[in-house]
């Protein structure tokens, strides 16, 4: 029972971030779905979902910061 209750909580979790990638102008990834990409004015920025950690990688360090304090505030 506790296994399956894990479960519903990581989909919800993924279902919110998810949403909250969409909503900030990210595509997910049609080859893997943990994957997020935005381009924005020849930028690139791409965000990796893993359980509950995220990596966050960008040609503008700009972009990094307010991907983190949007999380931070979101979230």
């Amino acid at each position: 029972m506790t296994l399956y209750k894990l479960k519903q909580a990581l989909k919800a979790w993924y279902d919110k971030i998810v949403e909250f990638f969409i909503q900030g102008g990210c595509l997910v990834t049609p080859v893997n779905s943990i994957l997020f990409v935005k381009v924005n004015e020849g930028k690139i920025a791409i965000v990796l979902f893993y359980v509950d950690d995220l990596i966050i990688i960008s040609d503008d360090e700009l972009k990094i910061i307010q991907t983190k304090e949007n999380l931070s505030i979101h979230f």
